[in-house]
């Protein structure tokens, strides 16, 4: 039943993407959902391919990604619940600061407010679902609503109340690639009606896995001292920051701070620090027009004084020059 699901799955929707080129998938997330970084994770042997068809509703916006490459994928903090199905391959999301393998047979949801850091295997075929938030939240209790800017949970689409919502999504897929020959009155009910058991289906399935959300344990995992020094620099990016500074607000050691950086991050604060300001430059390049923005204005509001050094580290992260990026969309 499942692999006849999965099947139906891939002739999705709309088809609104079909590329060759990493920039162009940038641009749709940037133009059509939320804005999104995406960069190879290793040169393409062969020409990557990447298509997206999509299915949008009311309240959920259903996503079909098929991408042949391994990329990675970083967002800013999103607006919205975000659910990533894997249907082929396997998908590496950063959870609280740990990565996790997600495959197919299990889901994530990402609250709104989080970030989203996936890396995504070659030849992976997925299910990205957007959900409205004035949607769901009236549905979660108080328990379930998210406690930090950092809230996820993970579920089993294999059984219980994870296949139920699984399958009701796949239902919906069905019935949107052959669609029913009543009166159009008719079926936009049934449309509205399939749409309102997905989301109360997906409520019940959060509050089903709260107390056994593997994110949940991973966040009781890691350090205060670590939290507090990832909180402080989340908040001071556009200033100078040094090590001394994360030891007076942490009360540890240098020494047991870069500890619980390689740990829990698996960067060196300074490191980490870099690449954050690295992914700020990256969205200010991209909203910036060149006619009022120089690369070296957005570089110096993040700290890089060096223009060559900003070039070589930008280029490493996002395989392209930051003024290629300036001149992106213009």
């Amino acid at each position: 039943m499942l692999q006849q699901l999965d099947f139906e799955a891939q002739k999705l929707g709309s088809q609104i993407l079909n590329t060759h080129r990493l920039d162009q998938l940038e641009k749709l997330y940037l133009q059509v959902t939320e804005p999104r970084t995406w960069s190879y994770l290793s040169k393409p042997e062969k020409q990557p391919h990447f298509k997206i068809s999509c299915i949008r509703q009311s309240q959920i916006e259903t996503y079909y990604c098929k991408f042949s490459s391994a990329v990675r994928g970083i967002s800013e903090p999103l607006n919205s619940f975000q659910l990533l199905i894997p249907l082929k391959g396997s998908i590496v999301t950063n959870a609280s600061d740990n990565d996790f393998r997600l495959q197919p047979g299990g889901a994530f949801l990402h609250y709104p407010g989080d970030y989203v850091d996936n890396r995504y295997t070659g030849h992976t075929n997925s299910l990205a679902i957007r959900i409205n938030n004035d949607a769901l939240y009236p549905l979660l209790s108080p328990q379930a609503l998210p406690k930090s800017d950092s809230s996820r949970i993970y579920f089993d689409t294999t059984q219980g109340l994870g296949q139920s919502f699984y399958n009701l999504i796949m239902q919906m897929c069905f019935e949107h690639h052959h669609p029913n020959t009543s009166e159009q009155e008719q079926d936009n009910q049934q449309k509205h009606s399939l749409e309102d058991l997905i989301l109360y289906c997906l409520a019940l399935t959060i509050e089903n896995n709260l107390p056994d959300s593997r994110s949940a344990r991973e966040e009781l995992k890691r350090p205060k001292n670590l939290q507090v020094a990832l909180d402080y620099i989340n908040e001071n990016l556009d200033k100078p920051i040094l090590i001394s500074d994360l030891t007076v607000i942490t009360g540890v050691s240098s020494r047991a701070l870069q500890k619980s950086f390689a740990k829990y991050v698996r960067q060196g604060p300074m490191s980490f620090i870099r690449t954050k300001r690295l992914e700020k430059a990256h969205y200010e390049l991209l909203k910036a027009s060149p006619n009022e923005m120089t690369v070296t204005d957005v570089a110096m509001n993040w700290q890089f004084y060096h223009p060559s050094d900003f070039a070589k580290y930008y280029l490493q992260l996002f395989g392209e020059h930051p003024s290629d990026t300036l001149r992106k969309y213009q």
